[in-house]
Protein backbone atom coordinates (compact mmCIF):
# COMPACT_ATOMS: atom_id res chain seq x y z
CA UNK A 1 0.00 0.00 0.00
CA UNK A 2 1.14 3.30 -0.93
CA UNK A 3 1.06 6.19 1.94
CA UNK A 4 -0.08 9.73 1.70
CA UNK A 5 1.97 12.35 3.83
CA UNK A 6 -1.01 14.61 5.85
CA UNK A 7 -0.16 17.31 7.83
CA UNK A 8 -2.38 18.21 10.27
CA UNK A 9 -2.15 21.47 12.38
CA UNK A 10 -4.00 22.04 15.77
CA UNK A 11 -3.50 24.81 18.10
CA UNK A 12 -4.73 25.13 21.31
CA UNK A 13 -5.09 26.75 24.37
CA UNK A 14 -5.98 23.46 26.79
CA UNK A 15 -5.09 19.95 26.83
CA UNK A 16 -7.01 17.01 27.01
CA UNK A 17 -5.36 14.23 28.77
CA UNK A 18 -5.05 11.32 27.49
CA UNK A 19 -6.89 9.66 30.09
CA UNK A 20 -9.53 12.11 30.46
CA UNK A 21 -10.24 12.83 27.23
CA UNK A 22 -14.20 14.26 26.39
CA UNK A 23 -15.84 12.20 23.82
CA UNK A 24 -17.58 14.30 22.65
CA UNK A 25 -15.07 16.45 21.66
CA UNK A 26 -11.89 14.61 20.41
CA UNK A 27 -11.32 11.26 19.33
CA UNK A 28 -8.16 8.75 19.04
CA UNK A 29 -7.30 8.34 15.09
CA UNK A 30 -6.93 4.57 15.90
CA UNK A 31 -10.51 3.90 16.44
CA UNK A 32 -11.43 5.94 13.28
CA UNK A 33 -8.97 5.07 11.18
CA UNK A 34 -7.38 1.70 12.38
CA UNK A 35 -4.91 0.98 9.15
CA UNK A 36 -3.36 4.40 9.66
CA UNK A 37 0.58 4.47 10.29
CA UNK A 38 2.29 6.59 12.90
CA UNK A 39 5.47 8.60 12.71
CA UNK A 40 5.13 10.38 16.10
CA UNK A 41 8.62 11.93 16.21
CA UNK A 42 8.21 14.06 19.89
CA UNK A 43 7.89 10.90 22.03
CA UNK A 44 11.47 10.55 20.79
CA UNK A 45 14.99 12.16 20.59
CA UNK A 46 14.15 12.04 16.43
CA UNK A 47 12.74 15.85 16.08
CA UNK A 48 14.17 18.99 15.84
CA UNK A 49 14.41 19.28 19.55
CA UNK A 50 16.79 15.92 19.49
CA UNK A 51 14.87 15.43 23.38
CA UNK A 52 11.18 13.84 24.21
CA UNK A 53 9.24 16.61 23.91
CA UNK A 54 6.97 17.22 27.14
CA UNK A 55 3.40 16.13 27.07
CA UNK A 56 3.66 13.16 24.62
CA UNK A 57 3.28 9.91 26.66
CA UNK A 58 2.39 7.46 23.64
CA UNK A 59 2.45 7.24 20.17
CA UNK A 60 -1.20 7.51 19.64
CA UNK A 61 -2.44 10.83 17.86
CA UNK A 62 -5.76 12.79 19.02
CA UNK A 63 -8.14 14.58 16.86
CA UNK A 64 -11.41 17.09 17.29
CA UNK A 65 -13.86 15.17 16.04
CA UNK A 66 -14.32 17.40 13.39
CA UNK A 67 -10.91 17.17 12.26
CA UNK A 68 -11.57 12.91 12.37
CA UNK A 69 -14.73 13.62 10.50
CA UNK A 70 -12.43 14.54 7.70
CA UNK A 71 -9.45 12.46 8.31
CA UNK A 72 -11.87 9.31 8.19
CA UNK A 73 -13.32 10.26 5.07
CA UNK A 74 -9.78 11.27 3.52
CA UNK A 75 -8.88 7.92 4.40
CA UNK A 76 -12.12 5.97 3.18
CA UNK A 77 -11.26 7.69 -0.38
CA UNK A 78 -7.39 7.06 -0.28
CA UNK A 79 -7.92 3.35 0.28
CA UNK A 80 -10.07 3.07 -2.37
CA UNK A 81 -7.11 4.16 -4.53
CA UNK A 82 -5.00 1.82 -3.08
CA UNK A 83 -2.95 4.75 -0.25
CA UNK A 84 -3.07 4.92 2.85
CA UNK A 85 -2.44 8.05 5.54
CA UNK A 86 0.87 8.31 8.14
CA UNK A 87 0.12 10.80 11.07
CA UNK A 88 3.13 12.75 12.24
CA UNK A 89 1.02 14.42 15.31
CA UNK A 90 -2.03 15.20 16.40
CA UNK A 91 -3.54 17.85 19.56
CA UNK A 92 -0.55 18.98 21.27
CA UNK A 93 -0.98 19.57 24.89
CA UNK A 94 -0.37 23.08 26.31
CA UNK A 95 2.89 21.62 27.90
CA UNK A 96 4.37 21.05 24.76
CA UNK A 97 3.64 24.36 23.37
CA UNK A 98 5.68 25.45 26.51
CA UNK A 99 8.45 23.34 25.84
CA UNK A 100 8.65 24.60 22.29
CA UNK A 101 8.44 27.75 23.66
CA UNK A 102 11.34 27.35 26.43
CA UNK A 103 13.37 25.69 23.43
CA UNK A 104 13.07 29.07 21.07
CA UNK A 105 14.49 30.64 23.70
CA UNK A 106 17.17 28.69 23.85
CA UNK A 107 20.33 31.11 23.03
CA UNK A 108 22.67 29.20 20.84
CA UNK A 109 21.19 25.56 20.54
CA UNK A 110 22.01 24.30 17.71
CA UNK A 111 22.09 20.14 18.84
CA UNK A 112 19.57 19.41 15.95
CA UNK A 113 20.43 22.18 13.34
CA UNK A 114 22.73 19.86 11.14
CA UNK A 115 19.67 17.62 10.64
CA UNK A 116 16.74 19.78 10.23
CA UNK A 117 17.67 23.29 9.50
CA UNK A 118 21.22 23.37 8.04
CA UNK A 119 20.96 26.29 5.92
CA UNK A 120 19.41 28.44 8.61
CA UNK A 121 20.47 30.62 10.83
CA UNK A 122 18.92 31.07 13.89
CA UNK A 123 18.23 35.19 14.42
CA UNK A 124 19.88 34.50 17.45
CA UNK A 125 22.48 32.17 18.24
Amino acid sequence: MNYVFILILLLSCGSPSIKRMDPDKFAYVHEAVPDAKYDIRYITENNFLGTPVDGYLDTVAILSNEAMAALAKAAADLREQGYGIIVFDGYRPQKTVDHFVRRAGARGDTLTKHIYYPDLERAFS
